[in-house]
């Protein structure tokens, strides 16, 4: 069974799902919508919300991975209960890291995650599905190291599955998730896609490295799609292309990583924020335009509905 914000669903019921999105991301994405603060339940923002998440499931979408990492419980109850799509919360933490956080132990982070997944986020007994760990720079700061390797104890105790938003360095965090105990065939890796990841390897390098990663048993999810300016479409078709043909469409999976935020109450995507032409980003693209890409560059059928289905059921169920 897997854990949504409205209780638990059979896994073949997730279907079509985005792995690595976000919701409720204005307290938490403040480096990009000016030092925004943290805010009190807005209805417009929810309502912003649920309006993407109609879009999507209009287009296909049946599932959605929200890994801001303590988002407001009572937000996304009140998205989930009135949205056409699944939503899967995450216990964590993103890489913003407060000071008091910078301090932490391994074992407080381990603990914050264990008392979530046993009493809900914030202790509202909504529950979460996933555990999120974030970092930020090539270099890893101490608590960012601490960090993971409470993540991965975490894991252990509550076989949650887990995301990992690397963006670089990813075999370095994937070593220290593995010696703090979690099972790697329950982890994936976002962002391998990234020009970050590759740290001057070619893409060839960067497809060995990426296979690498997933015969040590976790998943990857490729994020950067829709975005142009991040990544150009041959690029990351190339990336795709490549690790399909190696035969490993089994452990691959698909999201956008689209967020929405908000400033001086207006809703607005992050995107949006940062003055990117990204062609009104929107959850749905996932499927309206990813997908067919994908067929039109060749990926079998049976390969998309891997990456796009059947990998998050086996990983979430």
């Amino acid at each position: 069974m897997v854990r949504t914000v409205l209780g638990e669903i059979p896994a073949n019921q997730m279907c079509n799902t985005s792995v690595h999105e976000h919701l409720i991301t204005a307290e938490y994405f403040h480096t990009f919508l000016d030092k925004l603060e943290p805010h009190e339940f807005s209805q417009k923002e929810c309502d912003f919300a649920i309006a993407e998440l109609k879009l999507a499931k209009d287009a296909g979408m049946d599932t959605l991975i929200e890994v801001s990492a303590m988002a407001d419980p009572r937000q996304l109850k009140y998205i989930a209960e009135r949205s056409p799509v699944n939503i899967i919360a995450s216990t964590g933490f993103y890489k913003n890291f407060s000071k008091e956080q910078q301090n932490f132990t391994a074992e407080q982070f381990r603990d914050h995650i264990v008392y979530e997944n046993e009493k809900g986020l914030r202790g509202s007994g909504i529950m979460p599905g996933v555990i999120k760990i974030a970092t930020f720079m090539p270099k890893l700061h101490p608590w960012e190291v601490r960090a993971l390797f409470g993540a991965g104890m975490a894991q252990k105790i509550t076989g949650l599955p887990m995301c990992v938003h690397s963006a670089t360095g990813t075999r370095y965090q994937q070593y220290i998730i593995e010696a703090a105990g979690a099972n790697m065939e329950k982890v994936y890796f976002s962002h391998m896609e990234s020009p970050t990841d590759r740290e001057g390897r070619t893409v060839d390098m960067q497809v060995d490295y990426i296979i690498d990663t997933m015969e040590r048993g976790s998943y990857v999810s490729f994020n950067g799609f829709v975005a142009p300016e991040y990544l150009s479409p041959e690029a990351i078709g190339e990336l795709v292309i490549k690790v399909v043909e190696r035969g490993y469409s089994h452990m691959l999976m698909l999201s956008l990583d689209h967020g929405l935020g908000w400033k001086r109450e207006l809703a607005q995507t992050i995107a949006d924020a940062q003055n990117l032409n990204m062609n009104r980003r929107t959850f749905a693209k996932l499927m309206t335009d990813v997908v067919p890409w994908l067929g039109n560059i060749g990926i079998a059928d049976k390969d998309i509905k891997n990456m796009i289905s059947l990998n998050a059921q086996k990983l979430f169920g």
